[in-house]
């Protein structure tokens, strides 16, 4: 009889780490299993055995009865080099094993109808190398195609990879035209029996293949698999997965590593981090990657006016230029980075801002007709009817203030009523590659730098780039801040002016890529006990020389959020023994630990 110690295949942090159950039968590492956890069957892969009779005084001390193991269901599910793959994210990125497993390991493998290839011979020694591309999406493609031919040719097998669905097929169909016997696609649109056929021909197929996916592909593996391609690295989607702090990117990074696979950071504006590598030679660049963006398209920089009687979004200029437009008969984009109508409601007798009952955040206008207007909180969701006086003061003199989508469709709508050609959109815009447009508007990205995040600038340069790959004829965009530069270079396509004046205020302030951030956050109802909380967290920290502040929303779901934000050499992660064992603790006490962070505040 043996003792094993499984890995959970958990979508939760809460999970254990590990779990040790009892078998007479013989499991071999890598197996999976399943077994019985809290009441419930869940996935588990067997990662070390042990004999029970070495085992029974340590047993005996423990809290827990050992439980038997239900049964195999897999034999040989997890290679080898995922087990270190599977230790260098958790000590990377801080997260569980199992959590890690669940998110990259794709739901339908987990059926028994899953074909596990044993190859003739082991995987041949690969090079790592990393490298970056930049491009629009056309020069990409075309990339992408000499690659794709190059390594069919030299019998090699060639794996790409697209943040989004939408981008995904689209590309993925332009790409795999003529190859379509040996092109894979895999996105979580496709039902789990053409799923799992595709996933065991892709395995299987003596010719290599071209395997074109999101980000859960990362664990397929042929032996021979020779280059690993990120699209659209800088894509916010990459870090941001159900809720969890998992950067897909860091995944295909370690991935490659342990591999040996040729990794490719591709995109038309890249992270900042990545242009810095190139810089320090720490990743080959394929092309210059800090060259101007070339775009026929003409840009204008306007001017808001101050506001007042009479003050409308759609300057007078503006709306010169959308009467030529519509004219035309263009299609238009009027952006607003808010949803709703107005982003904040003021009382103007005590002049205080209407909050969410539950949350510290000013609840939002939404609706253009007044009768069906209505509160919400972006947070918690909640939905609440406009009083008609003041909650505080009773006064009648209400008025909503800031800029909402909405507003700009009732101000179009009223200024060209006949006219059908505009659509009125927020980012989520951008997850559409479909839509292009002859004339873009973006009403205003002022109220994006009041927002005190060190990834702010590169925000707002990478939004207003996009915006600009998505039009034909001109891009207008309105400010009361002219003189930034930032708007400059990001409508001049000036990818070295943004980046030379980005990178000194990262170096002189001490942030990535120049020190490795990690945060820490945790939630209390009782402001009293998690400022305690925080107190003793700066205590066991305090030789790291934590920052410690309440988060920018202070309140969301009536629980009260507290950051830490230790600032780490970059040469010191993964962390030494004693703070990796520091972190696990306050992980464990309901500290919610991510390294990396796209945000700190």
């Amino acid at each position: 009889m043996e003792v094993y110690e499984v890995i959970p295949v958990a979508r939760t942090r809460a999970a254990p780490e590990t779990l040790s159950y009892f078998s007479t039968k013989k499991f071999a590492r890598g197996d999976l299993v399943k077994a019985n956890f809290r009441g419930r069957e869940i996935f588990a892969v067997i990662k070390t055995a042990s004999e029970l009779s070495g085992r029974k005084a340590e047993l005996k001390k423990g809290v827990f009865k050992l439980k038997p193991l239900k049964s195999l269901w897999r034999a040989d599910f997890l290679p080898e080099d995922f087990f270190e793959i599977l230790r260098r994210l958790s000590r990377e990125l801080l997260l569980p094993e199992g959590l890690i497993l669940s998110r990259l390991l794709p739901k339908p493998i987990f059926s028994k109808k899953l074909k596990i290839p044993v190859p003739s011979q082991k995987n041949p020694k690969r090079t790592h190398q990393k490298s970056a591309f930049r491009g629009s999406a056309e020069e990409r493609l075309g990339h992408y195609r000499g690659l794709i031919r190059e390594h069919l040719a030299r019998q090699k097998s060639l794996m790409l990879l697209f943040p989004g669905i939408e981008t995904l097929k689209r590309l993925g169909a332009e790409l795999g035209r003529g190859i379509e016997h040996y092109s894979f696609i895999f996105h979580s649109e496709i039902p789990a029996g053409k799923y799992l056929e595709s996933w065991n021909r892709a395995l299987t197929i003596p010719h290599p293949v071209l395997i074109l996916g999101t980000g859960q592909v990362l664990s397929l593996d042929r032996p021979d698999l020779e280059t690993l391609i990120i699209d659209e690295e800088g894509s916010r989607p990459w870090r941001e997965w159900e809720g969890t702090p998992f950067d897909l990117r860091e995944a295909a990074r370690i991935i490659a590593e342990v591999k040996g696979l040729k990794l490719i950071f591709a995109d038309e504006i890249l992270r900042l981090e990545t242009f810095w590598q190139s810089e320090a030679g720490l990743l080959e660049a394929l092309n210059p990657l800090l060259t101007r963006i070339q775009s026929p398209v003409e840009t204008k920089l306007l001017e808001i006016g101050p506001a007042q009687d009479g003050f409308s979004w759609l300057s007078k200029e503006l709306r010169s230029e959308l009467e030529e437009s519509i004219f035309k008969n263009e299609k238009i984009l009027l952006f607003a980075n808010r949803k709703g109508y107005g982003s904040f409601t003021v009382c103007q007798d005590c002049n205080r801002a209407l909050l969410c009952p539950a949350c510290s955040v000013p609840l939002v206008l939404h609706g253009l007709k007044r009768e069906e207007r209505k509160f919400f909180c972006h947070h918690c969701l909640q939905s609440l009817a406009v009083p008609e006086r003041c909650p505080h003061c009773l006064s009648w003199k209400l008025k909503e203030f800031g800029l909402g989508v909405e507003k700009i469709q009732e101000e179009f709508q009223k200024l060209f009523p006949k006219s059908e050609n505009a659509l009125f959109a927020t980012e989520s815009i951008l997850y559409h590659p479909e839509f292009t447009f002859d004339l873009t508007a973006i009403v205003s990205l002022d109220h994006l730098f009041s927002i005190p995040d060190f990834r702010i600038n590169e925000r707002i340069f990478r939004l207003i780039s996009e915006l600009k790959a998505r039009t034909r004829r001109k891009l207008i965009l309105q400010t009361r801040i002219s003189e930034n530069k930032l708007f400059q270079d990001a409508l001049a396509g000036s990818i070295s002016g943004f980046y030379q004046e980005e990178i000194k205020g990262r170096e002189n302030f001490r942030y990535p890529p120049f020190v490795k951030l990690v945060k820490l956050t945790k939630e209390d109802k009782n402001y009293a006990a998690l400022e305690k909380n925080q107190e003793e967290a700066l205590r066991l920290l305090k030789e790291y020389k934590p920052l410690s502040f309440p988060a920018f929303l202070e309140r969301i779901k009536n629980r009260y959020r507290w950051n830490i934000v230790l600032k780490i050499p970059p040469g010191s992660w993964p962390p030494e023994e004693k703070l990796e064992s520091l972190l696990k603790n306050l992980a464990s006490t309901g500290w919610e630990i991510v390294v990396d962070p796209e945000s700190i505040i």
